[in-house]
């Protein structure tokens, strides 16, 4: 899969139906939370997490889970 080029809304959605906010928020990578933040802030918690979930498979190289 070309994740470049992926649409993360689908998985934001799932993890937002899954899971509360302040739970997705805490099991985040600080570093990448707090550009997200810079970047879009004021954003609704979906833009905010599709632009999360993107960044953090770019430096991480795995897809954001909680578990």
């Amino acid at each position: 899969m070309n994740y470049a080029e992926y649409d993360w809304t689908r998985d934001a959605r799932s993890l937002m139906e899954a899971f509360e906010w302040d739970l997705i928020t805490q099991n985040m990578d600080d570093d990448i939370r707090e550009q997200v933040h810079s970047e879009l802030a004021p954003c609704s918690e979906l833009a905010f997490l599709v632009r999360y979930l993107a960044l953090h498979w770019d430096a991480h190289g795995v897809e954001f889970k909680i578990e």
